[in-house]
């Protein structure tokens, strides 16, 4: 607040100073020589500016808030005045002032690295330049040098001093960093700290550029159009433009000059009313949370300019020079002079009709009914709160701390978990509650390394021992292989997975009780007052205010924190519509689906789960869409890991049975594993789901899972015959959980017989080969390819898998013979490959590097061909070429991976020197 009213009071300087002399007219009404607007009604400008700027929506909401945004704005409105201040004392200091404010915003606000280019513009405009000005310029060749010299050195210094004074100012970016690797509590050095901070600078720089430059630049045009058109034709100091001031006649061109800063003024005015242009609508309309206030500034800031212009004009200086003749134009220009008189007023009183709707949905208390809900859902024996949004650790601590319980809860930022010294700085904080580091660890060098996913998991799994382990919002990825949630109002209770079980356990009636009469309490308190806030466009207004409205093309959306609190509610009721639907609670569960699709119409889970819903009671058979892809339904959301987060769980068979293909793909197995289950229960019918449940079981997560699912589709005689495809698979699966099991004797039995029963068929060949291969029974896929060969000796195919597995198996003579024989058959890169790498194996380096050169012949393009010839070179002890074909790769490799680091590190082991 004390930000803003020194910024308040900074525009009204700032307007004080602005000069009227932008026309020759009005240097011949301006009777102080300053161009300063010195009539009676000079108040009113200054008035109207800063009621502005002061009830502005944005501007308000910031101003009461710690948002950080008002230091900001302070700052640039600093810089400015600054400049117009040096207009009327011409002493340096005012423009050094300018330079080393603008570096320290430069260094705080990333909006101020847009204004660069136009303060550099400022500067220069500002300063009279002895040497880089036009009129010097043009007469170069009639300057004598010694003239020249001083002229030059003197702008040279100021344009010094102004880049010093600017990056000494800037230099306060380093601050944070430094004092992050200074602080004894923090592992982080001042490098990582001080990218980290680029990076948080960099991302609204790019967020706009994306948004307003890439995507969108009509929008970006339209902010310019409210804020920096206005400033940059008020800045413009012009030629004579129509006659003189005491012309009986109708000047047409001073006509239009009246009509255009009549326009601007308005358009300004317009703006801060916050129509669909205004860059507060824009930024709802696009959803990107950025206030815009340096825009605002400047519109309040020509406001003050348009607004004063009209009273130099048409003020008690132009009425003196009328005529008798003139009463006409006497009355217009006194009615103009007391029409800009009344615009502190008129602007007032439209400012409160368009906002006080909006302040008093702001003032509302639903974000404290949101976080007592949540505080109140917590164990009232503490908890370890778990959450991967900051925004609620902060607002969960603030009540805490008011209630006097924060000794009960420890908040862990998942974001930051990673870091190791924020588990010592929890471990500090929290003593028995967080476990420490052990000392041995300390010592180890990766010890500040960040933490995987899997050691963050297990963490949490030591924390969950001793202490209950609460999640908001619920967490997604490889959390969720380890423990379940247990929905407990708007927040979930994270659970280890029992031994015995692939989902979460159902519900008991208790619990389901329990659910069921929080929100029956929630939703008529909380959530539906809310929902009426964001259902419609416009907040409710009487009949009168919302034609005046409509006439002026206002709008008074929602406030922003509503739509977000709705979306928060809608993700917890699809969450517990998925419960309930799960348990077997379809109806129950279609209130709280329909509750979320309108709070959120985002929200594609919940649209989707409400439809199966709606079939599912009416008993309607759920089928499988081959036609759909799940990216189709993202929208906004880059992955569906973050769909998920923001919008809850599917509960519908096609979703759920590509989300376990997801899932299966991203390694997370138990969770692609609970939604092919699920797929089972909603459409009993559909195989493949069951066949992946078998197939990603057995990979590893439960052999005895998956026999039971594969012994179960053998016995249902609906689903006989299988089909080709259907009977490799399970064949395969089942081989698969021998396999995991150590029973090789009888999975090696089950892919034999297979290969009896299709001995022709190339597909099931493929497939048993594959599977030989990847559970690293050689002997087997020797003998299967070698009963191939039997049947085709001249098959290419099987003669480079038996050479390739001869190499695999480290038997290189034999290796030869059989790619040797392929390569008369057929030209392909991974078979000369092999021979070349069989060749080197054994000694034979001629052959190999014979090969080599021919790969590079034939495949010029591939780049790991020049590691082969280093390693020929490297067994004749041949350095020099060595390094020769190693730097060869380097250069053609177009991305690093294991074979490029590989081969840096070699390159290191021969230039000791080399970095």
């Amino acid at each position: 607040a004390v930000c803003a009213a020194l910024t308040l009071l900074t525009l009204a300087r700032t307007v004080a100073l602005l000069p009227y002399d932008r026309l020759p007219q009005q240097r011949e009404l301006i009777p102080d020589p300053r161009a300063l607007l010195t009539a009676p009604q000079a108040w009113a400008p200054i008035v109207l500016a800063a009621l502005a700027l002061g009830l502005q929506l944005t501007f308000w909401e910031h101003a009461i808030s710690a948002s950080g945004e008002m230091l900001d704005l302070l700052m640039f409105a600093c810089v400015i005045r600054c400049l117009l201040e040096h207009r009327f004392d011409a002493r340096p200091a005012w423009l050094d002032r300018a330079a080393f404010l603008f570096g320290v915003a430069l260094a705080n606000n990333w909006a101020m690295a847009g204004f660069l280019p136009i303060f550099g513009v400022a500067l220069v405009r500002t300063k009279q330049f002895s040497f880089f000005r036009l009129r010097t310029l043009q007469r170069l060749d009639q300057i004598s040098r010694r003239s020249i010299k001083p002229m030059l050195f003197a702008d040279l210094r100021f344009l010094l001093r102004m880049m010093l004074l600017g990056l000494a100012g800037l230099s306060l970016f380093l601050l944070p960093p430094l004092v992050q690797a200074l602080s004894p509590v923090s592992g982080m050095g001042f490098g990582p700290a001080l990218k980290e901070a680029v990076m948080a600078y960099q991302f609204p720089l790019r967020l706009v550029y994306r948004v307003f430059f890439r995507f969108h630049r009509e929008m970006a045009l339209l902010l310019a159009v409210g804020s920096l058109l206005p400033v940059l034709l008020l800045s413009i100091r012009w030629g004579r433009l129509g006659g003189g001031l005491g012309r009986i006649r109708f000047d047409p061109v001073m006509a239009i000059l009246y009509l255009a800063h009549a326009f601007l003024l308005l358009l300004c005015l317009w703006i801060v009313c916050g129509p669909s242009c205004s860059p507060r609508q824009i930024a709802y309309h696009y959803n990107v949370r950025l206030p815009f206030l340096t825009f605002y500034y400047l519109t309040a800031l020509s406001i003050g300019y348009y607004s004063g212009f009209f009273l130099v004009f048409f003020g008690p200086v132009m009425r003196v020079r009328l005529t008798r003749r003139q009463n006409f134009r006497r009355v217009l220009y006194r009615g103009i002079s007391l029409a800009v008189t009344a615009l502190p007023g008129l602007l007032l009183a439209a400012m409160l009709l368009v906002n006080i709707p909006v302040l008093r949905a702001s003032l509302a208390p639903h974000l404290d009914r949101y976080v007592r809900l949540a505080a109140g859902s917590l164990p009232p024996e503490g908890a370890v709160v778990f959450s991967e949004d900051p925004i609620h650790l902060k607002l969960l601590s603030a009540v805490w701390g008011r209630e006097g319980v924060a000794n009960r809860y420890l908040p862990v930022d998942a974001r930051s978990l990673p870091l190791q010294a924020y588990r010592d700085w929890l471990s500090r904080k929290y003593p028995g509650r967080w476990p420490a580091s052990p000392a041995s660890a300390q010592l180890l060098p990766d010890y500040n390394a960040p933490l995987d996913a899997l050691g963050q998991v297990q963490l949490l799994a030591r924390v969950a021992q001793s202490n209950r382990l609460c999640c908001l919002p619920p967490s997604f990825g490889p959390l969720l292989n380890y423990f379940y949630p247990q929905s407990h109002g708007l927040l979930h209770e994270m659970k280890l997975f029992p031994r015995n079980l692939l989902s979460a356990p159902p519900l008991t009636a208790e619990e389901l009780a329990s659910g069921q009469a929080f929100w029956q309490q929630a939703i008529p308190a909380a959530v539906k007052p809310v929902l009426q806030l964001v259902s419609t466009n416009e907040l409710p207004r009487s009949g009168f205010s919302r034609w005046l409205l409509k006439m002026a093309r206002l709008q008074t959306p929602p406030p922003v924190n509503a739509r977000l609190l709705a979306g928060w509610y809608s993700r917890a009721l699809n969450y517990w519509g998925v419960e309930l639907q799960r348990n077997g609670q379809e109806q129950a569960a279609t209130p709280c689906f329909e509750l979320a699709r309108d709070l959120n119409p985002d929200n594609v889970p919940a649209r989707i789960n409400l439809q199966c819903n709606h079939n599912l009671r009416a008993r309607q058979p759920l089928t499988i869409a081959d036609d759909t892809s799940l990216e189709e339904q993202f929208g906004k959301y880059r992955n569906i890991v973050q769909l998920l987060a923001d919008n809850g769980p599917f509960d519908e068979p096609n979703a759920c049975f590509k989300l376990g293909l997801e899932f299966a793909h991203a390694g997370l197995l138990r969770q692609s594993c609970q939604q092919f289950e699920r797929v089972t229960q909603l459409a009993p019918d559909f195989l493949p789901a069951r066949l992946l449940l078998a197939d990603v079981c057995a990979e590893g997560l439960s052999p005895g899972w998956a026999l039971q699912w594969v012994t179960e589709i053998k016995a249902n005689p609906a689903w006989q015959p299988l089909g080709l495809t259907n009977e490799v698979t399970l064949a395969l699966t089942e081989a698969k959980v021998w396999f995991a099991v150590t029973n090789r004797p009888k999975a090696h039995g089950i892919i034999h017989a297979l290969l009896a029963t299709h001995p022709n068929n190339p597909f099931v060949y493929d497939r048993a080969l594959a599977a030989f291969m990847s559970q690293g029974s050689y002997a087997e896929a020797l003998r299967v390819i070698d009963q191939r060969l039997q049947r085709d000796p001249l098959d290419a195919n099987s003669l480079s898998d038996q050479g390739n597995l001869y190499v695999l198996m480290h038997q290189f003579s034999n290796a030869i013979p059989a790619l040797t024989r392929a390569l008369s058959l057929t030209n392909r890169y991974a078979t000369r490959r092999s021979l070349a790498l069989a060749y080197l194996r054994t000694g034979q380096l001629e052959a190999a590097e014979a090969e080599c050169n021919t790969l590079l012949k034939t495949f010029p393009d591939v780049y790991s061909t020049y590691s082969g010839l280093a390693e020929i070179a490297l067994q004749r002890k041949d350095t020099n070429t060595a390094i020769h074909y190693y730097e060869r790769h380097l250069a053609a490799a177009q991305a690093r991976g294991d074979e490029t680091r590989h081969v840096t590190e070699m390159l290191k082991l021969l230039q000791p020197g080399r970095r």
